[in-house]
């Protein structure tokens, strides 16, 4: 049987190519216990740490940033170690259906 990963899954810290950027880039996410989500965008311009409130409920993963807005991605994992995250909404119809793998660098195993 199939695992059900739960939020307690997701803390630690977790890295993903980001294709969508047009250049080589990548991002790092770090969940912590208390609900803020790190984000730190990487690339040859330079890079951007962004910080959000999350929940993960049933697969969705939601963030709340510092402005009201909101994003959802559905998460589906491939290990313990591993996830692809979907986006559903994060205010860019570009990003609309983009599909990132997540590897997990640190965290619990």
């Amino acid at each position: 049987m199939k695992k059900k990963h739960t939020e307690i899954d997701l803390i630690g810290t977790w890295q993903a190519p980001d294709a969508m950027t047009g250049y080589k880039a990548f991002i790092v996410i770090t969940f912590q216990e208390n609900h803020t989500l790190d984000y730190i965008f990487q690339s040859t311009q330079g890079s951007e740490t962004i910080q959000t409130i999350w929940q993960y409920e049933r697969g969705i993963l939601t963030e709340q940033n510092q402005y009201g807005g909101t994003s959802q991605g559905s998460l589906q994992w491939m290990s313990d170690d591993y996830f692809i995250l979907t986006i559903l909404e994060n205010g860019s119809p570009a990003y609309k259906g983009a599909k990132r793998l997540y590897r997990r660098m640190t965290g619990k195993k």
